[in-house]
């Protein structure tokens, strides 16, 4: 088969074969994804309108090739809602959506339309508006780049808005999903990225590559819906953030004269339990944990931990977990365990994690903290 017959299969068959494809299995993972725990309804339905928007990406190119008219511009004009599903389905995880504020997500899509009515306008009129065609295509690209810029700054302050919870209430971060909404964020990043490097090359070799930009597009787009729906899937924990309790009017970091009183005696009861319970062993340990123990809010245990010790709940935990390790490496009791079994005895629950905690607390690694400890003995 010659270059240019095998090109033509590819456009016109196997892409578009592809492209149908993804976009019905994307239908069919957002009804999935709809019927997940119901507590969860709003981060839901934003995840799965999110996953019907990547559907949307997969088949608009085929629906302009079938449509040729003036109303291009409003399949195209919905190109935004994917990143602004994404902003707001990190901040469902921690904090609940309060959707009248949210109408200024509107004035971007409306002011995105108009902006496609005007190009579609202006290239219909023909050579008369060539000069303008060309000057909104140059606006046109400014505004997606920084409608984007800022929804993906938005999407990673969320993100980081959203660890600073886990940190202060868990102590696994695996356990809290914080990982896959990592590789969600970094995913999404990653497709825009990528489309924005092969359409220059489309540009640049536009004969030759062109067939195979809808190939990567379709792939990479159909790849991403499988891997938000199934990984989602299998990380349920993603929304056990939202079963600790905010404080219902104050921030974190306000707490009333009166209150710090009752905050140092709860974390004065914390820090007994860790030392006579050893409650730093138990794997998964969190906030809401302690708090059900001490018959407390967990916004409270969170608010005493931080502003009576200094710290996030994370940081305490592993810093009695490390003080733990090290005790056991210097036991003779314990000489047959293993670095990796010392973490685990101390409550880490991998290697990675009590590799990691251990040299951000100590400046070095665990086999080299005991090895050096030893020398100083002899």
């Amino acid at each position: 088969m010659e270059s240019a017959d095998f090109q033509i299969l590819l456009e016109y068959s196997i892409t578009v074969l592809v492209r149908y494809l993804g976009a019905i299995q994307g239908v069919i993972l957002a009804i999935i994804v709809l019927n997940y725990p119901r507590e969860h309804k709003i981060s839901n339905r934003i995840l799965a309108f999110f996953i019907l928007l990547q559907a949307h990406c997969l088949i608009a190119p085929r629906i302009v090739e079938v449509f040729q008219s003036n109303y291009i511009w409003m399949i195209y004009g919905v190109r935004f809602f994917g990143v602004i599903m994404l902003y707001l389905y990190i901040k469902s995880l921690y904090q609940k959506i309060r959707w009248e504020n949210q109408w200024w997500h509107l004035l971007i899509i409306l002011m995105d339309f108009l902006l496609f009515f005007i190009r579609a306008t202006i290239k219909v009129e023909g050579q008369r508006f060539q000069y303008s065609g060309v000057l909104i295509d140059y606006i046109n690209i400014c505004w997606y780049v920084c409608v984007i810029s800022m929804y993906m700054y938005l999407a990673f302050m969320a993100y980081q808005a959203y660890k600073e919870k886990v940190l202060r209430n868990f102590t696994n971060l695996h356990y809290s999903g914080l990982r896959w909404v990592r590789q969600m964020y970094s995913g999404f990043l990653f497709l825009l990225i990528l489309d924005i490097v092969v359409v220059g090359f489309s540009f640049i070799y536009t004969e030759w590559f062109w067939p195979y930009h809808s190939m990567i597009n379709a792939l990479s787009y159909t790849f991403f819906m499988y891997f938000i729906s199934i990984k989602g899937k299998l990380t349920p924990l993603v929304y056990q953030l939202r079963m600790i309790e905010d404080p219902p009017q104050e921030s974190d970091e306000v707490v009333r004269e009166n209150d710090r009183e009752d905050l140092l005696g709860i974390s004065n009861q914390v820090m007994e339990m860790m030392e006579k319970e050893k409650l730093f062993k138990e794997e998964g340990l969190s906030v809401k944990d302690i708090a059900d123990r001490i018959g407390v809010k967990p916004y409270l245990v969170s608010q005493a931990i931080n502003s009576c010790l200094g710290k996030n709940f994370f940081e305490l935990v592993n810093g009695w977990r490390i003080e733990e390790a090290k005790k056991l490496m210097l036991d003779s009791k314990f000489s047959h365990l293993s670095m990796l079994g010392i973490g685990f005895e101390a409550g880490f629950s991998s290697k990675t994690a009590f590799n990691t905690a251990f040299k951000k607390h100590t400046g070095i690694i665990p086999s080299q903290y005991k090895k050096s400890k030893l020398l100083m003995q002899e």
